[in-house]
């Protein structure tokens, strides 16, 4: 009987200084609390829910970038210097390497033809400089004389003659094949024809990135596949490289062809054309490696609540991974003069050290895999806290009128952190704005003591009284009110008679 005497004292207690809440995000419950998100990204997770993952590395748009196709929605250029003359490209999010979707090519005649625009490395009669065109390439056949890119256009030579120029990229034996063909002016006979060629064998149905490079300077062409040189040509007087650079110089009797996927059957992403030489291009799906989300301030109520655990359901497939963090705001104040460390926890676990407050926020750092090529994900975030409770209403408040005074006395309340009470005083029922009393205007803070006389009262006057109790949480966070009382002090009047 003692045994159960205890433990219903312990149940009676912890539900007198706070009551078990929660705060949840994702799954059922939305993302809506998410504040902000840095390289971060909602995706379709488990059940139909949204789940929060690392965003997927695109090419961005840069200076020097001259042409960009994602291939995530749409088919366009974002530099918008290139049109669209011809499209028979389709988009899906099902095979991709970046972003959100890649391009599918169906094996046509057409392909993507586009019309490069004034200042573009093949405008038409564009003295050119260096430039780099790379992109992400899944083919399906892998059929020799697939062509990933055909330029053509035509210009005149000193005699008048037209000479066909044309820069392709074209599949030959399960490699790609480079070649310049007039592209670049050779001031001596006004012809050249430069080969590039890759030594890897393709295979089908894996992606692969593929970057051609042309540097002014030099006349240096290198081709790489997955950043390993794959082949180097010189664009010099003397094909070597210790002679003159050659220009790339782009025809001016028509306004010139350049055709993406023209009889390739596969998919490819993120086609880019820069120019200038590009040293670092985007190689996996998470380059980046890092993100970072942040809740907005989550309110357990009331102030000196307490932030229990917080837990997460998460994945972090290979070597990927989190780090969760949490920060505790004491008040509305603190909400905007904090600017403490954040502090990391062990998900599930009870926090280990003081975590009082009345806001909190939670952050998550995600981390790629060493090769960037996986994505931790984020599927939900639980919070348990207990909001500390309001004291109870004063019981047993006795007023005892006198002589231009009242005196008031009440039952303490048993809870540990009651800090004191308020007593309320007015001259109308239930309006409490009593000015008067020497000790001060209604409410009056009373400390130590379950008891208070209030002076300088109106003789004759009825006035009416009520207390509540504070606790740690402050006076502006008083509990329920005591039963309302009322009394009158009269002259002559003794709280004894």
């Amino acid at each position: 009987m003692k045994k159960i005497f205890v433990l219903a004292y312990i149940l009676i207690t912890i539900q007198t200084h706070g009551a078990a809440r929660g705060f949840s995000a994702g799954e059922g419950y939305g993302w809506n609390s998410i504040h902000s998100m840095e390289n971060a990204v909602f995706i379709p997770g488990k059940g139909g829910y949204q789940e929060i993952r690392l965003k997927s590395s695109t090419y961005p748009q840069e200076k020097n970038t001259d042409l960009l196709l994602h291939f995530d929605s749409t088919v366009a250029d974002e530099t918008g210097a290139y049109s669209i003359l011809k499209n028979t490209v389709k988009i899906t999010d099902k095979i991709r390497m970046l972003g959100n979707g890649s391009g599918v090519f169906l094996n046509t005649l057409e392909g993507l033809s586009l019309q490069p625009g004034d200042g573009t490395v093949f405008a038409s009669g564009n003295p050119g400089t260096s430039f780099t065109i790379e992109f992400w390439l899944n083919p399906v056949l892998l059929k020799t004389s697939e062509e990933i890119i055909t330029y053509t256009n035509s210009l005149r030579n000193r005699e008048g003659k037209i000479l066909p120029q044309s820069v392709t990229c074209t599949i030959e034996n399960r490699k790609l094949i480079w070649e310049f063909r007039n592209f670049f002016f050779n001031p001596e006979s006004y012809t050249s024809f430069i080969k590039v060629t890759g030594f890897t064998s393709l295979i089908p149905d894996q992606w692969h990135h593929h970057m051609i490079t042309y540097d002014e300077n030099s006349g240096l062409i290198e081709y790489y596949v997955d950043s390993m040189l794959e082949g180097t040509a010189y664009a010099t007087l003397s094909g070597k490289d210790n002679g003159d650079p050659l220009i790339p110089v782009t025809g001016s009797l028509t306004s010139g062809s350049f055709v993406i996927g023209e009889n390739y059957h596969g998919f490819m992403d993120e086609f880019r054309i820069s120019k200038g030489v590009i040293s670092e291009p985007v190689l996996s799906e998470f380059q980046n490696g890092y993100g970072r989300i942040e809740t907005s301030m989550i309110d357990m109520g009331r102030n000196d609540s307490v932030l229990n655990r917080i837990n997460l359901q998460f994945d972090t497939p290979g070597d990927s991974g989190i780090q969760s963090y949490y920060k505790i705001f004491k008040d509305y104040k603190d909400t905007i003069t904090n600017t403490g460390d954040w502090i990391p926890f062990v998900p599930g676990k009870y926090m280990p050290v003081d975590t009082t407050g009345r806001f909190f926020k939670v952050r998550i750092d995600l981390f790629a895999n060493g090769s960037g090529t996986k994505s931790p994900s984020v599927h939900s975030i639980h919070a348990e806290y207990r909001k500390n409770l309001p004291p109870l209403a004063p019981d047993y408040v006795k007023a005892i009128p006198g002589d231009g005074e009242v005196r008031l006395e009440w039952k303490g309340i048993g809870e540990p952190d009651v800090a004191g009470y308020l007593v309320y005083y007015g001259t109308q029922k239930g309006v409490y704005f009593g000015k008067t009393g020497k000790e001060g205007e209604s409410p009056i803070v009373v400390t130590g003591s379950t008891s208070l006389t209030i002076h300088n009262l109106a003789n004759g006057q009825l006035y009416y009284f009520a207390v509540a109790a504070f606790d740690s949480a402050g006076t502006q966070y008083p509990g329920a009110l005591s039963g309302e009382i009322s009394a009158r002090p009269l002259p002559g009047l003794t709280r004894d008679n």
